[in-house]
């Protein structure tokens, strides 16, 4: 008779209380909504703070989609599965070490000609273990672009400063036709960066190191009638040009630039005269 009597006040109660944890509830909710928005940007979390989010959190199931608010539901379920990192408060990959950070830098600038791979192997003989990508995020954010880029700059910089005196030789091939048949012929080209001015060295089908010896010498020749005095010469690392090539030059007081390793961007100023027409014009 008893459970008859007060089971259904229980349920009436109940209700009661109930109805007045919804209300209570979708206030909160609207009073924490207004409070994030006058903060104006994200809440960070302690492990601590997490932890206890996840404890009454976890409990909820999908019924934390339309009360969470601090974080997305999406990172929420994140954290239930371990996605951050315990202990250190901060999500993501940890920083590297002011004083390894600039040792990178140092490297970098002591060493033009290293690369990311270099300066990761360099690193590692000294029991340093640093990813090819943090070399290459530390070394941009101080302006040290890519070794090909860093050449490029350095190279540009040097004929800059230079270019009132420098000259530059390079090879170019002309197919022409003769009684035998269609021949390749070897054409050496001496310019003046200053004017574009072009020294045509010579012509041959079988261009070797005596050959351009030779040829160079004429050109030295023209070069001094005309009154002027390079102080560098720019090649590249061709086989014909041989050590008594180079001499010819040292002698007369002219360095010897080679330009760097697979860069034919390098070689841009002669590279733009290297055809057989405008050759012959401007030697002309």
């Amino acid at each position: 008779m008893s459970k008859m009597i007060f089971h259904p006040f229980f349920i009436f109660l109940a209700q009661i209380v109930n109805s007045q944890l919804v209300e209570e509830l979708q206030y909160l909710k609207v009073e924490n909504r207004i409070l994030r928005s006058k903060l104006g940007y994200r809440v960070v979390t302690t492990d601590e703070e997490k932890s206890q989010l996840l404890r009454f959190g976890i409990p909820l199931g999908d019924r934390l989609k339309d009360l969470i608010s601090i974080v997305t539901y999406e990172t929420f379920r994140n954290w239930a599965r371990g996605k951050f990192y315990k202990g250190s408060g901060k999500v993501g990959r940890p920083a590297t070490p002011e004083e390894i950070r600039n040792l990178i830098i140092s490297m970098a600038h002591c060493n033009r000609d290293w690369g990311y791979k270099k300066i990761r192997d360099e690193l590692n003989k000294l029991h340093i273990s640093v990813a090819r990508s943090t070399i290459q995020n530390i070394l941009r954010s101080v302006g040290l672009e890519p070794i090909p880029d860093r050449k490029i700059k350095k190279w540009t910089r040097f004929v800059r400063a230079h270019i009132e005196t420098l000259i530059a030789c390079d090879f170019f091939t002309k197919e022409i036709w003769t009684a035998k048949g269609k021949v390749t012929m070897y054409v050496l080209v001496f310019i003046e960066l200053r004017n574009r001015r072009v020294h045509l060295a010579g012509i041959t089908r079988y261009p070797n190191q005596r050959w351009c010896e030779i040829r160079a010498k004429k050109v030295l020749d023209d070069i001094e009638n005309s009154g002027f005095h390079p102080t560098h010469l720019i090649r590249d690392r061709d086989c014909k040009y041989s050590e008594e090539f180079d001499e010819l030059f040292t002698d007369n007081g002219i360095k010897i630039m080679k330009t760097p390793v697979k860069m034919p961007t390098c070689k841009s100023y002669v590279s733009y005269c290297t055809s057989f027409e405008r050759s012959d014009r401007n030697a002309a």
